[in-house]
């Protein structure tokens, strides 16, 4: 869902563009989480300002500093729990908790390192070989359903 719904806003950025688009494009497209940070902050005082999107704000910011975490941790190995806490916007006292709460949620393999301040992030990718063959297993599924319904549709017509 996230892909279209990026993909959307890139089709649509020449038209239409506002902190909260360009905060999605500047993480998922660029990868640039020092301009998505402002801009994030921009979002923040544009839902602030907005009658109807106020009582949000807190859950969209809470959201977004999830997503802006996921993005982080999956292209990087070690991350300075500094530089997190001045990526995400959180009070270093209570850094280490807000990262908890974070890698539970968005369900990431990590460890903090207390001696050395720093998150550690363990991905175990799948084989190339287990996703040709998780990928063949869906082609073969597929394939049986689409056959079964052509012959359900066919044997119908040859009945009538």
């Amino acid at each position: 869902v996230l892909k279209d719904i990026v993909r959307v806003l890139l089709q649509e950025k020449p038209t239409y563009t506002d902190p909260i688009t360009q905060f999605l494009t500047l993480l998922f497209v660029d990868f640039d989480f020092d301009h998505a940070h402002a801009k994030l902050k921009e979002a923040e005082q544009l839902l602030s300002n907005e009658y109807f999107l106020e009582c949000v704000k807190d859950e969209f910011i809470e959201n977004a500093r999830v997503l802006m975490f996921e993005t982080f941790t999956r292209i990087h190995k070690r991350i300075s729990i500094n530089t997190l806490a001045d990526k995400l916007d959180l009070d270093r006292s209570t850094a280490v908790h807000k990262l908890v709460e974070f890698i539970q949620i968005a369900r990431v393999d990590a460890r903090i390192d207390s001696e050395t301040n720093q998150l550690a992030i363990y991905t175990d990718y799948p084989s190339v070989y287990q996703q040709v063959i998780d990928k063949t297993k869906g082609l073969c599924y597929r394939t049986s359903q689409l056959a079964s319904q052509l012959d359900r549709k066919y044997s119908s017509r040859l009945d009538d």
